[in-house]
């Protein structure tokens, strides 16, 4: 956030005159680059990966990335993913807004999208005595494929029911 101060100025002789004058603090003024990686589990079928590999922010003020996800098989696939951020002594000063971590991901057959994570680098990371020194921050995602959701797979099992077979 901006600071007010009061400010004085010499107008002329025998003349001041005080007036507020807004300051960009020191935290708007410190650029950021982030580092986006996304990985899948061994196994899992997803083409997963970051649109831009890096993008730069000012400190206190919202990013917006974006990761893509082919889902490249025959059947629908559900995932879930998980995040880390590097340096550690950053971690607890990346602030996700929205993210397509907070859910299950559904992929069906061939399906490709483009998944958002909105976030923040708080301000305080310029006090902090190690965080301070990290100009870039690794965001890193990794997918794990999870069971589909039961109304999904219930959709998909044929119906055992013998009295509603049709002959």
């Amino acid at each position: 956030p901006n600071e007010v101060r009061m400010v004085q100025r010499q107008m002329g002789p025998g003349m001041i005159v005080q007036q507020e004058e807004e300051v960009q603090s020191k935290e708007k003024c410190k650029n950021e680059q982030a580092t986006l990686k996304a990985n899948v589990e061994r196994g899992m079928a997803w083409e997963f990966e970051p649109v831009d590999a890096e993008i730069e922010l000012r400190i206190g003020e919202q990013g917006l990335a974006f990761y893509e996800a082919y889902n490249p098989t025959d059947k629908p696939i559900a995932g879930q993913a998980s995040y880390n951020v590097a340096p550690f002594s950053a971690g607890g000063y990346f602030n996700k807004i929205e993210c397509f971590c907070f859910t299950e991901q559904v992929l069906m057959p061939g399906e490709r999208v483009q998944m958002p994570v909105s976030f923040f680098v708080d301000p305080e990371i310029v006090d902090d005595p190690e965080a301070k020194f990290a100009k870039r921050i690794t965001l890193s995602y990794t997918f794990y494929e999870i069971d589909l959701p039961e109304d999904m797979q219930a959709a998909l099992t044929p119906d055992q029911d013998p009295e509603t077979t049709v002959n």
